[in-house]
């Protein structure tokens, strides 16, 4: 007996068009996401570009963030979050309105425990007499007070003192090796301040009102 063949069921438009319509969204998704990363990218790559060629150095954003989360070993940040002791030698001198600019007739040893939570502070007189020596190469000695210590970038021994001393840092540096000879203390840092500074501080508190009982003559 011929029996007809059964006819090939008919793809349901329905069915294509609602797969088509449940995969539209995720593809104008996956497409938004695309653009969203390549603009990232580019603009990323543009700003490295520009520091680059400003800086001279690449930046790292994932570095920096992991940096701020957990300091690099031996900075200050890293030393006050592991408890760690932190000191810090403050210098006040004249600055160029003074006669003698970079005589630091302030010096100040402070000492920050955070464990205690505690500050430590200890003046160093200017007056001492240290017997410096600021050349690795040889045992030449200059003999002079504490305070020229900062002074010695601006002087003319700076032919005789090693490359550390005499850049821009130098006077500090200097500063804080007279000074730990003297403490046995060594620095993490040093800050220098002078008239200059002190005078911007307190005007930009808005000025500080003074009332004497006697004149000053100064």
């Amino acid at each position: 007996m011929f029996r007809p063949r059964p006819k090939r069921a008919r793809r349901s438009r329905y069915s294509v068009s609602y797969r088509l319509t449940r995969s539209f969204p995720a593809a104008v998704a996956a497409a938004l996401l695309l653009a969203v990363i390549v603009g990232a990218t580019l603009t990323y790559k543009r700003f490295d570009d520009f520091v680059t060629a400003t800086t001279g150095r690449h930046i790292n954003p994932i570095g920096e963030v992991v940096q701020a989360v957990e300091p690099s070993p031996g900075t200050i940040a890293y030393k006050l979050k592991h408890g760690q002791q932190v000191n810090i030698l403050l210098l006040g001198m004249g600055g160029y309105e003074n006669d003698a600019p970079y005589l630091t007739d302030s010096i100040m040893a402070v000492s920050i425990d955070p464990t205690s939570n505690r500050v430590m502070m200890a003046s160093i007189p200017r007056d001492l007499v240290v017997h410096m020596n600021l050349q690795s190469t040889t045992s030449r000695v200059w003999v002079n007070k504490i305070n020229a210590a900062y002074e010695v970038p601006y002087t003319n021994i700076i032919c005789c003192v090693d490359s550390k001393y005499s850049g821009p840092n130098g006077g500090g540096y200097a500063a804080e090796h007279e000074v730990s000879k003297v403490t046995g203390i060594t620095f993490d840092r040093y800050i220098a301040v002078d008239f200059v500074a002190f005078r911007d501080m307190v005007n930009a508190l808005g000025g500080v009102d003074i009332c004497l009982s006697t004149n000053l003559d100064d």
